[in-house]
């Protein structure tokens, strides 16, 4: 499902003209195209349509150094680049979205789908905004 916002609809600040949610809410519903997970699709479809942006919501609040429902100690990474993101040891998106991402040059900001309010902080540039960004 697509759905797109424009500024004279919503309350988005000036700045964002238009935003594009690529959404995939139900249990095994295919992305459409043979062979690509929703990921992948959602990356395409993000490219296909000329976003500036894929923003992955998920469980946890971005991207950490390892897993922090099994490590205390780790670190939330604000930034990481396409190549850190592919890695073993960090599972951001499956590596073929995060490979056309790059190819691209779309940056994946990985938030948090569950935090209250999150994403309107992110999209006002909050301080408290809690996210990562892939690029």
């Amino acid at each position: 499902m697509i759905i797109s916002y424009s500024k004279g609809r919503s309350k988005l600040p000036n700045r964002l003209k238009n935003i594009s949610l690529i959404s995939n809410n139900k249990k095994n519903v295919k992305p459409g195209n043979p062979f690509f997970t929703t990921d992948t699709a959602a990356t395409l479809r993000a490219i296909e349509i000329g976003s500036d942006m894929i923003i992955k919501a998920t469980k946890v609040d971005g991207v950490y150094d390892k897993d922090p429902k099994k490590f205390k100690d780790a670190k939330l990474l604000k930034s990481l680049n396409y190549e850190k993101a592919m890695s073993d040891d960090i599972k951001v998106m499956d590596d073929t979205a995060i490979a056309l991402a790059k190819d691209n040059s779309l940056p994946i900001l990985v938030c948090n789908m569950f935090k209250a309010g999150n994403l309107l902080k992110i999209i006002n540039e909050e301080e408290a905004a809690l996210y990562s960004v892939v690029k």
